[in-house]
């Protein structure tokens, strides 16, 4: 029998979790950097008294500042996987891992 989790997993199965861990970790990325430019454009708005439109403004402060956080925690829980799994692939005999 097998002793290792990775050997257990098909390798169909191995592919997919990690293309879907790689495109959690890409658009959470993705969409961390443009939450961190939408700020920093609401922030400066402010400092120089020159206001966003209306809508904007609403959705920075009501959407985007909210979950800025709870954003970076999901990035980093890809990220964590994503290193896991490879990691746990490395040390396997049945790994369908590819560079």
């Amino acid at each position: 029998p097998p002793n290792d989790i990775i050997s257990l997993i098909p390798a169909p199965i191995q592919i997919f979790i990690d293309r879907f861990l790689k495109l959690g970790v890409a658009t959470t990325t993705l969409v961390f950097v443009l939450a961190g430019i939408l700020i920093t454009l609401e922030a400066y708005s402010a400092a120089t008294h020159n206001p966003l439109p209306t809508g904007v403004d609403k959705f920075i402060v009501q959407v985007v500042e909210p979950n800025f956080t709870p954003g970076l925690l999901v990035l980093l829980g890809f990220s964590v996987s994503l290193g896991v799994f490879t990691a746990a692939q490395l040390g396997s005999e049945g790994a369908q891992y590819k560079e």
